[in-house]
C-alpha cells in the first residue's frame, strides 16, 4: 500500500495544466507517474491516467462573474 497527501497531489496536477486548454476543452487527460522505493529498498513505479474536468455552470451569466470568482477544475 502506498500512500499520499492527496491535496499535494492535487496542487502539483493544477501547477501543471494549461487552464486556458482545460477551459476551452471542458475536460484533459494527465498522466502521473509516481516512482520510488518500498521500505525493502525494492524500487517501484505507478502510471495512472487522471481526467481533469472543467465544471461548466449551467447559466450563461454565471460566467460573467469568473473572473471575480474562478471555477476550480475538479480531478478524479
Amino acid at each position: 500500500m502506498v500512500k499520499f497527501n492527496r491535496q499535494a497531489v492535487i496542487n502539483y496536477i493544477l501547477d501543471n495544466v494549461d487552464l486556458t486548454e482545460l477551459f476551452e476543452e471542458r475536460f484533459m487527460t494527465v498522466t502521473l507517474t509516481v516512482t520510488g522505493y518500498l521500505n525493502d529498498g525494492t524500487p517501484f513505479q505507478g502510471c495512472v491516467i487522471i481526467r481533469v474536468i472543467m465544471p461548466i455552470p449551467r447559466s450563461w451569466r454565471f460566467l460573467e462573474t469568473m473572473e471575480i470568482y474562478p471555477i476550480q477544475p475538479l480531478i478524479f
